[in-house]
């Protein structure tokens, strides 16, 4: 069984703080800036494999030109975003299935789901329709179908952090690229995960039978604090 355990949520939320975290419990504390920069490799363990894909930040060649002009660069950065998703996925994907084992697949993620930043870009009028449709259009298909018809198993751990825990966050951290992150923008956002994830677990609710291949968790609520 194939299982895809996803930790999501606005900027600064903690998301990468977790995956790390998992990496830690299962003591590869040592490969843990590796898996950062290249989430390409598997590990074998007494009853499981694991797999990690860290959304990029050092490796994406877009962030830093996306917060200095959104409109210029927000097409081309998530289209970059939705694409290293699919790849890394498939990587990994690829690998467990050459090893032929009866053993689990755990892959874990810090995705923060693009879906509501293509939306967030297209709501301040920073992309236009056709480049909307078509964001949304390549999100179907090699993200949120990849997934279905790919995973047997799948977890959304939406880490639920105030906007204002996660701009302090963002300032702690101090990256560069984020210099321009507001609280207004981190209010906007967080109001459109919770409405996403809202609609998500209607869709499930309503439309089990695009999921019978696979048990699709509600999504779970952690609080920041947890």
């Amino acid at each position: 069984m194939i299982h895809l355990i996803n930790y999501t949520g606005n900027i600064g939320c903690g998301k990468t703080t977790r995956l790390n975290e998992v990496i830690e419990s299962y003591g590869l504390h040592d490969h843990a800036e590796s898996l950062e920069k290249e989430s390409n490799q598997l590990f074998i363990l007494d009853d499981k494999i694991l797999g990690f894909v860290f959304e990029p930040v050092d490796n994406n060649p877009f962030l830093l030109n996306f917060y200095m002009d959104k409109k210029r660069y927000g097409f081309l950065m998530e289209i970059f975003i939705i694409e290293y998703f699919n790849i890394r996925l498939s990587q990994l994907l690829d690998q467990y299935k050459l090893l032929n084992t009866e053993k689990d697949l755990y892959i874990y993620t810090d995705y923060g789901m693009p879906i509501v930043f293509i939306n967030h870009l297209k709501s301040k009028d920073l992309l236009d329709d056709i480049r909307h449709r078509y964001l949304v259009d390549i999100y179907q298909l090699l993200n949120f179908e990849f997934i279905i018809n790919n995973f047997d198993k799948i977890k959304i751990k939406y880490i639920d952090t105030s906007p204002e825990e996660c701009l302090n966050n963002i300032n702690k951290r101090n990256r560069g690229c984020e210099v321009e992150v507001s609280l207004e923008l981190l209010n906007e956002l967080d109001s459109m995960y919770k409405k996403s994830n809202n609609m998500l677990d209607a869709y499930i609710k309503k439309d089990k039978k695009n999921f019978k291949k696979i048990k699709f968790s509600e999504v779970e609520y952690i609080k920041e604090s947890q």
